[in-house]
């Protein structure tokens, strides 16, 4: 079985209505909040009788689905440069009046957004675990050594492809090879306005690096794991 991570603003949703458009959209199992998904407590009592027929499992969700599942499975996800997902996020939350952090978004600028006393944004965390062994209020969960650490683990030994948002066309033969149909990606949910790097002040540079340290150094880390495999290939 394959299970897609989709990192929010990784071009994700382009990923998942290219695989919409092919016949594996009928053996597929989405994990949204909203249509076309479902709860990850609904495909958990509904799993028993349909997984001969869920080849792939994709949304937003964290590593280590297949657990709760009770099978074996390859991973696959796209990874986007920091900083520049960074920018999406924020123009993301203070675009749309129904996200969680519109307000603060509003209020405070991209600097609030990320000096929230713990990050709800960095891709290391979805990578890392599903697993919340110290409660939602405990900084140390989200970042730190150990939670790099077992998301480099992770995609060292559990991802059949790592795709990056910046070079998503080269990545395309390898995820149609796993899907078993072509993808045709057309980008989809773009931002009109970006928000470009130089706009940053020094302290809202400063802010964001440190928020995001970990998801820099494991940015290089799958740079380099992909490149391989592609090379391998």
């Amino acid at each position: 079985m394959l299970i897609g991570i989709h990192l929010p603003k990784t071009a994700g949703t382009s990923l998942r209505e290219a695989i919409d458009r092919t016949p594996a959209q009928k053996t597929t199992a989405y994990l949204y909040p909203d249509p076309p998904g479902i709860s990850k407590e609904q495909l958990l009592a509904e799993f028993p009788k349909r997984h001969r027929k869920t080849q792939l499992i994709y949304g937003h969700l964290r590593f280590g689905l297949h657990r709760d599942l009770g099978v074996e499975a390859r991973y696959l996800t796209v990874l986007r440069q920091p900083l520049a997902r960074a920018l999406s996020i924020f123009r993301h939350h203070y675009r749309h009046a129904h996200s969680r952090w519109h307000e603060l978004a509003r209020a405070e600028g991209i600097a609030g957004l990320f000096s929230l006393p713990h990050s709800h944004f960095t891709m290391t965390r979805f990578l890392a675990t599903d697993t919340d062994p110290s409660g939602p209020d405990d900084d140390s969960y989200y970042s730190g050594d150990a939670l790099l650490a077992l998301a480099k683990e992770n995609l060292a030994t559990s991802f059949a492809h790592i795709g990056l948002t910046e070079d998503l066309a080269r990545d395309l033969p390898r995820f149609s090879q796993l899907i078993g149909h072509p993808l045709q990606v057309e980008r989809d949910n773009a931002d009109p306005q970006p928000l470009a790097a130089d706009a940053l002040s020094d302290n809202e540079r400063r802010i964001i690096d440190d928020a995001l340290s970990c998801d820099f150094e494991l940015y290089e880390f799958a740079k380099d794991l992909r490149e391989k495999s592609l090379l391998a290939r």
